[in-house]
């Protein structure tokens, strides 16, 4: 509960001490009570009200998880809002939902808690939450810890960063066309920092490689980043990016990553997961 839905819920409850106060008195001091009382209950109701939304758009934890409908949930996407609340981080969530009656995907934001950084990233399962009275309204109960997507870890090769077909499918631009090995050796170098993901499919199930492929578990991931080169203010790139299936549950925003990029195309972006292990 944020301070306006204290305050808020503190003159409420003095408008109705007023109130009852004034029932055992008489004369003019029950008259003043009551004037008392409703002056106190209309800023009351109007702060906590502002409170209400205030905390749903910060995401503090709603207050319907205790007594919610339960399902589950998984992340398809998720990014940072700039957001703390005790220094835990409030990110907006994609989640593809599975209880009933409530919408298929949904966007949300949400406080997270800061201990489950990295375990909560696009392809977990975690337990989501309907408004018994509003089953659209959605929220994730992270006092169940998320579950990794199942997958057997083994390294892979540094992957490139994409390749035009790949953008034909997922519908999301692609920077370059070369191997990521390619530009490692040639581009400038820097880091990034991930500030959203979202998973956009298995690689053989995309038909970027057959089914065979040693790598066929690997996915595409749609990633958002603030790139930083020495000598240059940082700035935005997206990208679209294999990602080694070793790597799952360790990708997610606020992550600090190595890159290289094309010395003349400056949104053509490689990712060296080596440094990774």
């Amino acid at each position: 509960m944020n301070a306006f839905a204290i305050v808020g819920n503190l003159l409420i409850l003095g408008a109705l001490g007023c109130g009852a106060f004034a029932v055992f008195v008489g004369g003019d001091a029950r008259g003043a009570l009551a004037i008392t009382a409703v002056s106190l209950i209309i800023p009351g109701l109007v702060f906590r009200g502002v409170g209400r939304k205030l905390g749903a758009m910060l995401g503090i934890q709603p207050d319907f998880i205790p007594k919610g409908t339960r399902g589950t949930a998984t992340i398809t996407s998720l990014g940072d809002t700039g957001v703390t609340i005790n220094n835990d981080p409030v990110l907006a969530f994609g989640l593809e939902v599975d209880i009933p009656g409530s919408p298929r995907t949904i966007e949300l934001k949400q406080r997270m808690p800061r201990f489950l950084l990295g375990a909560a990233i696009p392809g977990s399962k975690v337990q989501a939450v309907a408004d018994p009275d509003d089953p659209a309204r959605v929220a994730i109960d992270w006092s169940m810890p998320p579950q990794p997507r199942a997958g057997v870890a083994r390294a892979t090769a540094v992957p490139g960063p994409g390749m035009e077909k790949i953008s034909e499918r997922i519908g999301q631009p692609v920077a370059g066309v070369e191997s990521a090995a390619e530009l490692l050796e040639r581009g400038r170098h820097g880091t990034a920092v991930i500030k959203s993901a979202s998973d956009s499919g298995d690689i053989s199930d995309l038909g970027i490689v057959d089914s065979s492929d040693a790598g066929r578990d690997d996915r595409i991931y749609i990633l958002d980043l603030e790139v930083k080169l020495p000598g240059r203010s940082p700035y935005s790139a997206r990208v679209g990016h294999r990602v080694p299936e070793r790597l799952f549950g360790r990708i997610g925003p606020g992550m600090e990553i190595e890159v290289a990029v094309d010395r003349d195309d400056s949104q053509d972006v490689a990712i060296d997961w080596s440094h990774l292990e």
